[in-house]
């Protein structure tokens, strides 16, 4: 947004400040803006400008990729599959070579965008993908007549098992067809199109997502918009590794109890050991917990003295730590799913997996985390936060495990040897944006992050901080942490977050329209 359209804006929430209120005036301006591109959208339609079309079209004279266009079978009406072949006689990049070395597939009652191929064309010669796909938006008797588009995530392998979100249109090499064994794709039922897709995937060079809504779904009247298909992978666990909890704990033993008799009744997985690191603790029932805890082979208490730093806190636990895997935990969690461990560890097993994150709720029930998002408010927000705890979220992705950039340090599960490479947390973060900057490093090193909602817990933690964000040197030291990583790491920021479409705003965590 330029400085005319924020000084607008701000102009606008004064007004409604005046009018309404301030605790409305957000709210308000926000409605405002997303009429005004629903609005916006529908007079300009799926269309192209002439100067558009015939820059594109001159582009595709030039040469380059050639495309095959297939219907995938299904029955529909002979008016829907004119209108299907319509839109791809008005395609700017053409797509009726039959000796093409690429083939683009859709659905006999879609619609494409006239620039949707183009669009695939220059994403496969720039990045040198062998599969392309993009985002989409759904319609009933016209394009543009619903307005809840598709706005999609970059390409994770793991996201992919779990979720059919590529299809059912994409662009892709013939020879990615023959190499994945997938020749009679059109033929196959939604299944195994999905497994198919997995494959092409897995083989190609490279997967290409353009963030642009340039196919449009079909939906029959009355129907709800259509939610991608998802399932729960559950790969199996290899061997029996031991997985070391590491909780900083100062008092507030009622916390730390429930927290431990939660791991204890509930975690289904048996090789674990607990190290509680105790920091500063004044309280005589603290102490006398830790004596208790004393009966328990699989629980050490161990001394970190200095003022409270979460980074050093953990990594000297990490330090007295004997597991092959390293789980952050918060001494204010309480175990729900007994597999919660299982669930993670299935993921930092692989090699290329650096960390894994857990479905974490508030006490009332809504989400309180479910993987983190770069750029969001600011820099760096919840996925989800305060959406009903069943909620299926933006387009089904609170159900089902899924790349992302950072999940929280209040669950989080590391093996050793990355810990040990990243040379564990940042202690100059002493209490915020210490877990993202590790996941950050993480991604930078070449690893992947996951986050499962199949390992779940109750985060104790109040959904608003309370009195002591109005403390100044509170606030402060808030200060000083938050630009801290805006400097450190200004250029992913710009970069954007790959999992979270830049369609969407930057202002909520609620997957809303930018």
């Amino acid at each position: 947004m330029g400085r005319d359209g924020l000084i607008g804006s701000w102009a606008r929430y004064l007004h409604h400040c005046r009018t309404v209120g301030p605790e409305d005036a957000g709210r308000r301006l926000r409605e405002e803006r997303k009429t005004r591109k629903i609005r916006e959208s529908k007079a300009r339609g799926p269309v192209l400008q002439e100067a558009e079309r015939k820059a594109q079209e001159a582009a595709a004279k030039a040469g380059g990729i050639r495309f095959r266009a297939v219907f995938l079978e299904k029955d529909v009406p002979e008016e829907a599959r004119k209108a299907a072949e319509d839109s791809l006689d008005r395609q700017t990049w053409p797509a009726g070579d039959e000796n093409a070395d690429w083939v683009v597939f859709l659905e006999p009652d879609g619609w494409l965008h006239p620039a949707a191929l183009y669009a695939c064309a220059r994403a496969a010669e720039e990045t040198g993908a062998d599969l392309v796909y993009t985002d989409e938006a759904y319609f009933t008797e016209a394009p543009g007549d619903r307005d809840t588009p598709y706005f999609k995530p970059d390409y994770g392998p793991d996201s992919l098992k779990a979720c059919n979100y590529i299809g059912p249109f994409l662009a892709c090499r013939r020879s990615l067809l023959r190499d994945a064994g997938a020749e009679n794709y059109v033929a196959m039922d939604a299944g195994e199109r999905w497994d198919a897709v997995i494959r092409m995937a897995r083989t190609a060079r490279a997967v290409c997502h353009v963030p642009e809504a340039l196919y449009y779904r079909r939906v029959p009247m009355g129907e709800e918009t259509p939610l991608p298909a998802v399932r729960h992978v559950a790969e199996p666990v290899r061997g029996e590794p031991l997985v070391s909890i590491l909780i900083p704990n100062r008092d507030h033993r009622e916390d730390l109890k429930r927290c431990l008799d939660s791991i204890r009744e509930k975690t289904a997985y048996g090789r674990y050991e607990i190290l509680v690191i105790e920091n500063n603790s004044t309280e005589g029932e603290t102490f006398r917990y830790y004596e208790e805890l004393e009966a328990d082979p699989r629980i050490r208490v161990i001394t970190r003295e200095g003022a409270f730093n979460y980074s050093a806190v953990n990594n000297a636990g990490f330090r007295e730590a004997r597991g092959e895997q390293i789980l952050l935990l918060n001494n204010d969690t309480e175990v729900i799913s007994p597999d919660w461990i299982r669930e993670m560890l299935m993921f930092t097993q692989q090699e290329d997996v650096g960390a894994a994150g857990a479905k974490l709720y508030y006490p009332d029930g809504t989400i309180q985390h479910a993987g983190i998002g770069i750029g969001i408010m600011i820099a760096a927000g919840h996925y989800h936060r305060g959406f009903p705890g069943d909620s299926p979220g933006y387009f089904n992705r609170l159900r089902y495990a899924q790349e992302v950039s950072a999940v929280t340090g209040a669950c989080m599960m590391i093996p050793r040897h990355v810990y040990e490479e990243m040379n564990g947390l940042d202690e100059g973060f002493s209490l915020m944006f210490n877990d993202v900057d590790l996941c950050l490093r993480i991604r930078e090193a070449g690893y992947r992050i996951l986050w499962t909602p199949w390992a779940e817990l109750v985060h104790h933690e109040s959904k608003s901080r309370g009195a002591d964000d109005a403390d100044p040197e509170k606030q402060r030291f808030l200060v000083r942490e938050t630009n801290r990583f805006l400097r450190k790491w200004h250029r992913t920021l710009e970069a954007g977050d790959p999992y979270y479409n830049p369609n969407l705003t930057r202002e909520r965590e609620d997957f809303s329209l930018r």
